[in-house]
């Protein structure tokens, strides 16, 4: 499958509570962490993982990245209420991370806020 169709697969993908963490999966694939201010949620990260219920569960708990701290303070202010999450399953995403966020900030409008690398992508 192309990046572009995992990447629209990921853009039409309802939002899920950051809360109900356990409905991840436990494989390898792309994820999106959304923001909600007023509305409807904007995309502030997009990752990949080998395992993104256990990517998502660290988010929460460690503080290596802007994004860790970001998602950290607002579980600490309201127990995550405007956090959101979706993800797509897939195989090899490493080799595409690249490829899904600037899919992805195109079809969004916007960088990402919390993406400050473009992302690997392999030869």
């Amino acid at each position: 499958m192309e990046a572009s169709d995992i990447c629209q697969r990921l853009f039409r993908k309802p939002w899920r509570s950051y809360t109900h963490l356990a409905e991840s999966p436990q494989s390898e694939g792309i994820y999106a962490i959304g923001f909600r201010q007023l509305l409807s949620p904007e995309v502030i990260y997009v990752g990949r993982s080998i395992h993104i219920r256990t990517r998502l569960h660290q988010h929460r708990w460690q503080s290596l990245q802007a994004i860790d701290n970001f998602v950290k303070e607002q579980f600490t202010l309201n127990g995550g209420v405007n956090l959101f999450i979706k993800w797509v399953e897939v195989e090899n995403s490493r080799c595409l991370e690249g490829n899904y966020l600037n899919c992805m900030s195109k079809k969004l409008g916007y960088w990402p806020r919390f993406n400050l690398r473009k992302g690997n992508t392999c030869i």
